[in-house]
């Protein structure tokens, strides 16, 4: 039962739940909060890999629907 700040159900759960359990696993794992775009490398490199993700998914699945 996942709940956010304001006690309302995550959004999301389902990925939250799967990175609970890897994490779970892994003891050595550390997750971190990072505030987006501060400029931070590893925050920027991460955005610019999931935008190129996006991207590709998008160019693939939705624009050359047939």
């Amino acid at each position: 039962n996942w709940k956010d700040s304001k006690k309302k159900p995550v959004k999301n759960v389902d990925i939250i739940t799967d990175i609970d359990e890897l994490i779970s696993t892994k003891p050595n794992v550390q997750i971190k909060w990072i505030k987006a775009h501060s400029n931070d490398p590893n925050n920027d490199m991460a955005d610019t890999l999931a935008n190129k993700g996006a991207d590709i998914f998008k160019q693939k699945y939705i624009l050359n629907k047939t």
